[in-house]
Order: structure tokens, then C-alpha cells, then sequence
């Protein structure tokens, strides 16, 4: 198998960096430990020099020789995900929505919501997402009765 050249590098990074930017939930369908090596490996939220880059590859590289080889196929994995979104979001907008009656269940057919949290790995917590986070937990409690 060919060896990643640094420009392909770059490009993962920088796709990598996008998902980071403006589609962070990509990175939820990973375990920590699957976000920690690709955050080790490529680096994706720094604004740091090629060079720099250049030596933290080579170091991590060295330190766990596996890495690269397991950052790309997560890398590759995220980049399929990203690109089914893109078509499903593409055919979606082509074809027009069903119209579905509205209905409201009262008393025991009530339908229960669920909320998911998933992890998303953070060198610093993102608390404004946080404090939405709780409120929707809170207003939720407070519409099924429960004490917040």
C-alpha cells in the first residue's frame, strides 16, 4: 500500500477540519478513543504551520506506529458518512414532501421523546452547546411534570 505523501495528508487534515468547523456531529458517530486518534494524528482543530505538522506526524508516528494506518480508515469512514448525507440531503430537496395528517394522542397514548447526547472530543468544553444541552433537558422535564 502506497504511503500517505504529505499533500494527501494536508487534504484529509483539511476535510477533517471542515467536519470539525461545520459538521461536528460527524465526529459523535466515533468513540473518544476513535476522536483522540484522529485529533493526535491530523490534528484538525489547529491553525498550526505545515512544519509544525510536518514533525507532529512524524512523532506521533513513531510513538504509535499503528496510528496513521487507523486515522485514515476513520478518516475514510467519516468522508463516506459525509458524502451519503450530501446525497441523501441532494434527493431529498428533489423530491417534495408527503403531506401527513396531524394528529394529537391525549392521556395514555402520549409518545414518549427521547434526547441522545453523544460524546464529541473537545480540547476545551463547548458550554454554550452545554447550556442548550440542560435547558432542553429542563424544558422537557418540566413539560412531563417532573422537577427539573
Amino acid at each position: 500500500m502506497p504511503r500517505l505523501t504529505f499533500n494527501d495528508y494536508l487534504k484529509q487534515r483539511a476535510f477533517l477540519r471542515l467536519a470539525w468547523e461545520q459538521f461536528d456531529q460527524l465526529y459523535s458517530l466515533l468513540t473518544p478513543d476513535q476522536q483522540w486518534a484522529l485529533h493526535r494524528y491530523y490534528q484538525p482543530i489547529t491553525d498550526d504551520t505545515d512544519e509544525f505538522l510536518k514533525r507532529n506526524r512524524a512523532g506521533v508516528t513513531k510513538q504509535e506506529p499503528t496510528l496513521p494506518a487507523r486515522a485514515g480508515r476513520l478518516n475514510a469512514q467519516l468522508h463516506r458518512v459525509y458524502e451519503a448525507s450530501l446525497v441523501a440531503a441532494s434527493a431529498h430537496q428533489s423530491t417534495p414532501p408527503k403531506s401527513r395528517p396531524r394528529t394529537r394522542s391525549t392521556g395514555a397514548g402520549l409518545t414518549q421523546s427521547r434526547i441522545s447526547v453523544r460524546g464529541i472530543v473537545r480540547p476545551t468544553p463547548d458550554l454554550r452547546k452545554l447550556a442548550r444541552a440542560l435547558a432542553e433537558m429542563a424544558k422537557r422535564a418540566g413539560e412531563d411534570g417532573l422537577s427539573p
